[in-house]
């Protein structure tokens, strides 16, 4: 599945600034994944959307940037977990 990364940070707290900053904008389908590319560091990746193909998301990317939303609108092509070794979680953000 394809998602639009909005923003990415090292810091869990500043991840969830972030994801309620868009949630109040009203993007209701953010989301944070921890990525662990090295054993030693982890990145939380603010998302938004859940989309079959790359086109899709990109079509949303541009959609949002055009109605003023700011971030950093980078196409991601997340783990499928039925068949990869997942190396993304999504964080609990509930309390936000």
């Amino acid at each position: 599945p394809y998602s639009i990364r909005i923003a990415n940070t090292n810091s869990l707290t500043d991840a969830k600034k972030y994801t309620s900053s868009y949630i109040r904008q009203g993007l209701n389908d953010v989301f944070v994944t921890v990525e662990f590319t090295e054993p030693a560091s982890k990145r939380y990746i603010v998302c938004y959307g859940n989309y079959a193909n790359e086109s899709d998301a990109e079509q949303k990317s541009v959609e949002l940037q055009f109605l003023g939303f700011e971030g950093d609108f980078t196409i991601v092509n997340l783990p499928d977990i039925n068949s990869t070794k997942l190396f993304l979680y999504t964080v609990n953000l509930s309390g936000l």
